[in-house]
């Protein structure tokens, strides 16, 4: 395996550092105009989510290694960001449904597939860095 020098590893940290700023200051200013608690709560677990996947990034960039992604504090980390998205997008389902935008019954149904869809995957994601593990000790 070829080991990558840390200037390039701090060259890729900053450059992730721009895009996860964008991304939080333009989800920051929904947040100031959002018009119900459930909106501003889909905001915040996605403003959350997006910064628990960038630390992981800026922490394996800082130690990198194979071994990182077996540890307790990855499959932590993971289920936190894990958790906190599928909480996002069921919010905006639960919003999605009854607005104006989701008229059409094709709407309904492709919302529906994509949240149960989300739902497995969650589940399947758990299974796979929690019990499974568990399972192979």
């Amino acid at each position: 395996m070829k080991v990558i020098s840390p200037g390039i590893r701090l060259w890729a940290g900053i450059t992730l550092t721009f895009f996860v700023a964008a991304g939080v200051i333009t989800f920051a200013r929904y947040m100031r105009v959002a018009d119900s608690w459930d909106g501003m709560l889909m905001l915040v677990f996605i403003v959350l989510a997006l910064l628990l996947v960038y630390g992981l990034i800026i922490y394996f960039l800082i130690r990198p290694g194979a071994a990182f992604f077996r540890s307790t504090f990855f499959k932590s980390l993971a289920s936190a960001i894990a958790t906190a998205a599928i909480a996002a997008g069921f919010i905006h389902y639960l919003r999605f449904i009854p607005s104006p935008e989701a008229s059409a019954l094709l709407s309904k149904v492709v919302a529906t597939l994509l949240v149960v869809g989300g739902f497995s995957l969650y589940f399947l994601f758990l299974y796979y860095i929690w019990w499974r593990s568990f399972r192979l000790h």
